[in-house]
């Protein structure tokens, strides 16, 4: 019989999935014992601190090696993707001559990627990296120019922090990432929080209310797209 999880602050199904020895998080996620937990996240790469998730036993797998020699095996570790679309202050896709991202985990990593390399991506503001599952954040740099010294602009990223859209934590965590500051993401619903969400209604004509009703939340959800 498995034991059970508590999801913590910074968790994702493949990373999850790799402290507990697992090659797949879907050998998570589909377990029968996790049904409820799948119903109840649809999106797997969207999951909440204290989730409960299942941990199935893991099952014996035979290997045919010859005797009196030494083997060496080992386990497939799974890449996840980073997928970003950046955009300048009127919507559009903003213009990438290079970027650098660099994450922290159990070791430190750079991934650069210029123009040349993805004309099709970068010039319309995509981000795309495979990274593996012991990065946990990191910093992105963009430069408008690859002859430019310094960046014009740079973020930090969380990665796995991102709460469901039902939850103000994720409801603030989205407004920031989508350009309307609202503070710190700290699960209250403040002035700050209330302003952002006011100016997002304001300029999608839904009603300004301040309130995250389900027509803001579809609007905020199709605009970050998760």
């Amino acid at each position: 019989m498995g034991q059970t999880y508590t999801v913590q602050q910074g968790d994702y199904l493949a990373k999850i999935a790799k402290v507990h020895g697992f090659a797949n998080w879907r050998n998570i996620y589909d377990h029968p014992d996790n049904a409820e937990f799948k119903q109840k996240r649809p999106n797997p790469n969207i999951i909440k601190p204290g989730d409960k998730i299942v941990i199935p036993d893991k099952t014996e797998q035979q290997m045919i090696c010859e005797t009196e020699k030494k083997h060496r095996f080992k386990m497939k570790s799974e890449k996840i993707e980073i997928d970003l679309e950046l955009k300048d202050t009127s919507g559009e896709p903003l213009y990438i001559a290079k970027y650098e991202l660099k994450t922290k985990g159990e070791k430190e990593k750079t991934y650069t990627k210029t123009i040349e390399d993805n004309q099709n991506e970068l010039e319309n503001g995509c981000v795309r990296e495979k990274i593996s599952t012991d990065e946990e954040e990191g910093v992105l740099k963009i430069w408008l120019d690859d002859e430019d010294d310094e960046p014009d602009y740079e973020y930090q990223l969380k990665l796995g922090q991102l709460d469901p859209i039902d939850e103000t934590t994720g409801v603030q965590a989205r407004l920031n990432n989508l350009g309307y500051e609202c503070g710190a993401v700290d699960d209250y619903l403040g002035p700050k929080t209330e302003q952002a969400i006011k100016t997002l209604q304001e300029e999608y004509g839904l009603k300004m209310d301040g309130i995250a009703g389900e027509k803001t939340l579809k609007k905020i959800e199709q605009l970050h797209k998760s």
